[in-house]
Parts: C-alpha cells; structure tokens; sequence
C-alpha cells in the first residue's frame, strides 16, 4: 500500500477530507486482520510492527481497546486481559 493509494480513499470517502504528509510520519503498513471470531478496524496512528523485518504475517492485537490506549486513564479489564490470553 502506498500514499496514492490512501489518499484516493481519503478524497473518495468525502469532499471535506484531505491528507496531510508530515516528516516524521511512517509509511502505511499494510498487517494481515483476516481471522475468524475476530473484529477488524482501520486506525491511523504509529506501531512498532514496521520494525519487523522479514516476509512473515504482521498483526496487531491486543486485549481491551485502541480508543483507551495510552491516555492517562488508560486501562484493560480483566476481562478483557483473560479474552486476549485466550485468543
């Protein structure tokens, strides 16, 4: 995946969007998301997975939720811990 490529979904999806390219950003990381049981979501933000060297299978997962990740109320439930451990 590319910037091109982003950039037509963005102005596709609405008149009212744009990109916005920065320099200290990092290219897109195209991660495998394809798995049975499991919710899948599109995030614009920084992980670590572009470090990975290799041609294996790249995913990002994790108990509780992105949206309260890294705040100062960042928290995972139990529940939510058990869940991940579990797959």
């Amino acid at each position: 995946m590319n910037e091109t490529v982003i950039e037509k979904g963005v102005t596709g999806a609405s008149q009212w969007l744009s990109t916005a390219w920065g320099k200290y950003g990092v290219r897109p990381v195209r991660i495998d998301y394809d798995i049975a049981g499991f919710e899948t979501a599109v995030f614009s933000y920084c992980t670590d997975i572009i470090s990975l060297q290799g041609s294996h299978q790249r995913y990002l997962y994790g108990p509780s939720s992105i949206l309260v990740a890294h705040p100062d109320h960042e928290y995972v439930t139990v529940s939510d811990l058990l869940a991940a451990v579990d797959g």
